[in-house]
């Protein structure tokens, strides 16, 4: 992904590529990402909530090895 910006409009846009490689020239130019990133939307309160309260599964046997180094550290 390339980050490119309108030298006309100043209109910022991310794209693949080979369609970066294809645009960029006379109206079109290469552009930082952390410009492309002002322009967004910082994350909401909810959003972020949503990211915190995803629980973290453990397989049985992803547990089971846990209880087995608890049992060795032990002797």
């Amino acid at each position: 992904m390339k980050t490119i910006r309108n030298k006309k409009t100043g209109d910022i846009q991310r794209v693949d590529n080979k369609t970066a490689d294809n645009m960029v020239g006379m109206t079109w130019e290469f552009t930082p990402k952390s410009e492309w990133k002002k322009g967004r939307p910082a994350p909401t309160e909810k959003q972020m909530s949503d990211v915190s309260k995803k629980e973290i599964t453990k397989s049985k046997k992803q547990q089971s090895r846990e209880k087995l180094k608890e049992k060795q550290r032990s002797l």
